[in-house]
């Protein structure tokens, strides 16, 4: 078996791969949906290669950054990770996340954020981190949290409004260090909603003759349309959200409105308290959970320096105890003689980036 970096012409071949692994329905849609992955000018994804050189096992590397506070860390994203069905159990996955590891850490990460918490991963050292709250926003909560829709005006999202939704994204605390064609790219090819089967929504509120200060998007079921007719309603997810906590509200109330909604989940990240007070002042149901996924620390040195972290905090923690002091707003983890550590915020990682 040959265990190597996926060149660019040969990603057609993993695109077919995952395509083969987790599209059950007939749709082939994991090219599309995924071209960090796929289309990428520069692959950084391995795979493993049978003796006829056919790919058999693949593993998606997406490099990207991330603005913490003052921090900006440097991680990769895994994703689209799959194995051939007749080559499992083969360990063909574990040496590729050893290859990764390794390629992360020769380019300068120091994180890398996985979609998954296999004991694939937990048995490398991969661990839960952060903590965010899953809300379950009702018609009544909805109710509580609208405000004066006069005052507003609602709409889809346009292409003229890129820089300004940009923006919006790129200021908050802790967000994915977007570029601008980035993210046009994630707009179109909406990975959260096509993995999950949703239809992609984006909607905007703006104050007429003041501009937009509000964006979200949202994942509906495809059938969800607006209709004069007898409502049906529908479930829907906030896949990303931007704005002040008031304008988010207002925007997410007329949205639920709009589409005819029975319920909205949507998952705040630690960092955002004000939308989550308002949230839970309003009756919305929460669960406390951690961020999506697991992080798996592939140079602590790297980790140390671009969080601006000093090294005689950090030198005799475990990974998962500078994960926990880190990330984790309530975390346990103390070290005598040292103020304690303020958190870094991360977005939440099933978002509009999804990989």
């Amino acid at each position: 078996m040959d265990f190597r970096r996926v060149t660019g012409h040969e990603l057609g071949q993993a695109a077919a791969l995952a395509n083969k692994v987790f599209c059950k329905d007939g749709e082939q849609y994991m090219g599309s949906a995924f071209p960090t992955i796929f289309e990428a000018g520069v692959s950084h994804s391995y795979g493993a290669f049978n003796e006829k050189g056919d790919l058999v096992a693949f593993m998606g590397m997406v490099p990207q950054l991330i603005r913490s506070n003052q921090a900006e860390l440097r991680v990769f994203f895994i994703g689209a990770v799959c194995t051939d069905p007749d080559y499992r159990g083969r360990g063909l996955a574990s040496n590729l996340l050893t290859l990764c590891s390794e390629h992360a850490k020769d380019a300068g990460a120091s994180l890398m954020f996985i979609s998954g918490d296999l004991p694939l991963y937990t048995n490398a050292g991969s661990v839960y981190y952060g903590k965010s709250t899953q809300f379950i926003i009702d018609a009544p909560v909805m109710d509580k949290l609208a405000a004066e829709h006069n005052a507003w005006n609602f709409r889809d999202m346009q292409p003229e409004d890129i820089f300004v939704v940009h923006e919006l994204l790129t200021s908050q605390t802790g967000t994915i260090k977007w570029g601008i064609p980035d993210l046009q790219q994630a707009i179109s090819v909406a990975p959260m909603a096509k993995v999950s089967k949703l239809t992609q929504a984006i909607r905007v509120a703006e104050i007429p003759g003041k501009g937009i200060r509000a964006v979200v998007v949202l994942g509906l079921p495809k059938s969800a349309t607006v209709s004069e007719m007898e409502p049906t309603r529908f479930d829907g997810t906030v896949i990303e959200w931007a704005g002040s906590p008031e304008a988010v509200a207002t925007l997410l109330s007329h949205s639920f409105l709009h589409f005819n909604l029975s319920s909205l989940q949507m998952n705040l990240p630690w960092q955002y308290t004000q939308l989550a007070a308002s949230l839970k002042s309003a009756g919305a149901q929460s669960t406390e959970s951690t961020n999506a996924g697991t992080v798996l620390v592939v140079d602590k040195a790297a980790l140390i320096t671009q969080a601006s972290l000093d090294a005689n905090v950090a030198q005799d923690l475990t990974y998962a105890e500078l994960c926990s002091l880190l990330f984790d707003p309530s975390s346990e983890v103390f070290v005598p003689g040292y103020a304690k550590v303020e958190p870094l915020p991360l977005p939440y990682m099933y978002g509009l980036h999804f990989v």
